[in-house]
């Protein structure tokens, strides 16, 4: 018999300094959303077997994302940002971040400490209380 993959595919259209953007994300799974941006030349198929491993999505949701403009550089500059629903304390405080175009960076750190939360604020599944996230200096 045919089986049918988890993945469920949208568009979002995101405003932004006067411009909507039509970003195509792909998800499965529940729990602790797990932000995958693709790599420059692919899309979010880079990410299926994640999509559909089953042992991951009993844990995560999983989100691969098409960012608009891909393949430019990512800056965050003195991004702060608190969750409403938690406590008052900053998640990420005063972060500056340039990665160009065709550069590799890996953010480690321990739970908790902002790594989702910094990659959440590309998609623009949250806004920073202070500061700017550019791709391409826009």
């Amino acid at each position: 018999m045919a089986k049918i993959e988890p993945i469920t595919g949208r568009y979002i259209w995101v405003p932004y300094e006067g411009t909507e953007y039509r970003i195509f994300f792909e998800e499965a799974g529940q729990g602790i959303p797990l932000v995958c941006l693709h790599t420059a030349g692919t899309d979010s198929r880079e990410w299926r077997h994640q999509l559909c491993d089953p042992a991951i999505n009993k844990n995560f949701r999983v989100i691969a994302l098409d960012l608009p403009r891909h393949g430019k550089s990512i800056e965050f500059r003195n991004v702060t940002f608190a969750y409403s629903e938690g406590p008052e304390v900053p998640i990420l405080n005063a972060v500056n971040l340039t990665v160009k175009a065709g550069e590799t960076v890996a953010l480690v750190g321990p739970n908790g400490c902002g790594k989702s939360t910094l990659l959440g604020l590309l998609p623009r599944f949250y806004d920073p209380d202070i500061g700017s996230v550019l791709v391409d200096g826009v």
